[in-house]
């Protein structure tokens, strides 16, 4: 058995290596630095000499915030918010089952560092100019939340797949998610600034498609029982995930509204967890025989920031936020105690994908 286990690590690593090689080959072809990343020499200038920048050389070719007179100062502080939410946030949100806290942390850790590059080469190849792409800080932004698509999947199927398998999934998921934004960004017209849509119900009901596909007869009644068993330890670690995620999650949701609209965004988010949390814990206490549901605690508490998210940017006023807010958190509370998607019906998942991301 363990000589099995180490042939398959080796084998995993080559194909994990020839990944590697292909996304090192594809950037050296197809990708290269946006104008404000270059050496001022090779920026294009104007009749008078000056160079210009994203908003001057490239504004027709671009539909992001990027604007590189506040890009390093005011921009990056967000996106580094959007970064630490997917290596700390979700990471330790998935260290709650007993036999998974390394595994979960590790493959999370190994899956946002693969896909951010592969969904930086899908969405380059999406936006093509001359037969190259460029890359600002918007780019890697957007990497981001493609990892967050496949981290929320991850979550939905966390435990049963390998190493290799948990790669083939994001593969595909990020090839068919670039393409869905796409599709919804540039022919429907399709407003989501805060992810709602393209990231976390694409990435959720992604998620129930693979649990749906991927369900075997171990996890029927007493073996998926025992696959969620937690300990307060690993409840304890997943709470620090919850609590990232939950402080950071204004920034992900303003972080791509345009420069005048991201105030408005970072209130409105800011409400909607505010409520949400207050109603997770009266619904944990009625629910839960008078007592804290961590699982309700650790999941629910973040449906506000998913639900406000498409709307973020929009006059919904701080009444409007909060109503959403707490509607969000009730409706992810009943869906986690009430909705009993078990394995019985084949659509067996460990983080309740389909009732936290999709509470609204």
């Amino acid at each position: 058995m363990a000589h099995d286990e180490a042939a398959s690590g080796k084998k995993f690593a080559f194909v994990l290596l020839a990944f590697q090689v292909v996304f090192i080959v594809l950037f050296g072809v197809f990708a290269e630095y946006h104008w404000d990343a270059k050496p001022q020499s090779h920026r294009p200038a104007d009749a008078n000499g000056l160079v210009k920048g994203v908003r001057q050389a490239d504004a027709a070719k671009s539909d992001a915030p990027y604007n590189p007179d506040y890009a390093m100062k005011d921009f990056y502080p967000m996106f580094q918010d959007v970064h630490v939410m997917m290596f700390i946030g979700f990471g330790y949100l998935m260290t709650f089952l007993r036999k998974y806290g390394y595994s979960s942390l590790g493959i999370n850790f190994l899956l946002a560092a693969f896909v951010i590059q592969w969904a930086t080469l899908m969405r380059g190849f999406l936006h093509m100019h001359d037969g190259k792409f460029m890359i600002d800080l918007t780019t890697l932004l957007t990497a981001d939340f493609g990892a967050a698509a496949i981290l929320i999947t991850f979550g939905a199927v966390l435990g049963k797949l390998s190493p290799l398998q948990y790669l083939i999934m994001a593969l595909i998921e990020v090839s068919v998610l670039e393409v869905n934004e796409w599709v919804g960004v540039k022919i429907f017209k399709t407003l989501d600034v805060g992810g709602s849509i393209f990231v976390h119900v694409f990435g959720a009901y992604f998620g129930l498609a693979c649990s749906r596909v991927l369900s075997r007869w171990e996890y029927s009644a007493n073996g998926f029982n025992t696959l969620k068993y937690t300990t307060k330890t690993t409840d304890l670690f997943s709470m620090v995930g919850t609590i990232f995620l939950w402080m950071f999650w204004p920034s992900f949701n303003s972080v791509m509204a345009p420069a005048e609209l991201q105030q408005r965004a970072v209130i409105n988010t800011y409400f909607a967890l505010a409520s949400c949390c207050v109603a997770t814990f009266i619904c944990s206490f009625l629910f839960h025989h008078g007592k804290i549901s961590m699982e309700m605690v650790q999941n629910a508490t973040l449906a506000g920031g998913v639900a406000i998210g498409s709307t973020a940017d929009m006059v919904v006023n701080p009444y409007g936020a909060l109503i959403i807010g707490f509607g969000a958190g009730v409706l992810s509370c009943v869906g986690i105690r009430f909705i009993n998607v078990s394995s019985s019906n084949n659509y067996a998942t460990i983080t309740g994908a389909d009732k936290g991301d999709c509470a609204f």
